[in-house]
Parts: structure tokens; sequence; C-alpha cells
């Protein structure tokens, strides 16, 4: 795990970047199961 105390602020950032494109996929799909009238 060299690379993590490398340049420990970067895969910070790259952790925090996947979490919230999680996220947004999250909040699309339920949004398109609203529109679709399957959420319960």
């Amino acid at each position: 795990m060299k690379k993590d105390s490398a340049n420990p602020l970067a895969n910070e950032v790259t952790l925090r970047d996947n979490a919230l494109l999680v996220t947004a996929d999250e909040l699309l799909d339920a949004a398109a199961m609203y529109r679709e009238g399957r959420l319960d």
C-alpha cells in the first residue's frame, strides 16, 4: 500500500468522488423507479 502513504489526499479525493458517483446513480435509479411507479 505504498500508494496510500505516497499521496493520502489524492486517495481521499478519489474515494469521495466515487462515493458521490454512487450516490448520484442511486438517486437516478430512485427517480426512474418513481416515474415508473415502482417506488414503495
